[in-house]
């Protein structure tokens, strides 16, 4: 029996290959009715926006988190201490 984990893995390869055979066919401009310069402006748009996203997720997670509270350690000793 085929876990779900290598199943799901087998279909991403294979939607991923066919993905790419068709955007490869179609920035070609082997496919007819469909724009080349669509294309590649879709791709475009979909890296700034995954690009601009992570840099939003980032900017979130650094506006938002709280500094750690230094502890010192029992057996520390402070700088005025000799």
């Amino acid at each position: 029996m085929i876990r779900i984990s290598k199943s799901l893995g087998i279909l991403m390869m294979v939607v991923s290959t066919i993905t790419l055979i068709i955007y490869t066919l179609w920035i070609f401009g082997f496919i007819s009715g469909l724009d080349p310069n669509l294309a590649v402006k879709i791709a475009v748009y979909a890296i700034v926006l995954i690009i601009l996203t992570i840099i939003g997720i980032l900017g979130y997670i650094m506006a938002t988190y709280k500094q750690p509270v230094m502890i010192k350690s029992v057996g520390e000793r402070g700088s005025g201490e000799a």
